[in-house]
């Protein structure tokens, strides 16, 4: 994971996975979609017994899988439901 990110600027910690919900996809009670996401995609961190996350780590990984089309199967199935 250190090599993924070295150069890529951390930006802001978000402590726990109800900050980095909020963060990632605007509804804090998203926790457990957080906490099953994988933690070297996205530069997460267990520090202490709280998952921690960087603003400009996740910003990095989201920009990643909107280019490789890599998304959630849920929004997948939403988008070809209406084509």
């Amino acid at each position: 994971m250190a090599d993924r990110f070295s150069r890529i600027p951390r930006g802001r910690a978000l402590r726990g996975s109800r900050a980095i919900a909020e963060y990632m996809l605007g509804d804090p009670n998203a926790a457990e979609t957080v906490c099953a996401l994988p933690r070297d995609e996205f530069g997460l961190v267990t520090l202490g017994r709280d998952l921690t996350g960087f603003t400009g780590w996740i910003d990095h990984a989201l920009a990643i899988r909107a280019r490789t089309g890599k998304g959630s199967r849920k929004a997948k199935t939403a988008e070809s439901a209406t084509i």
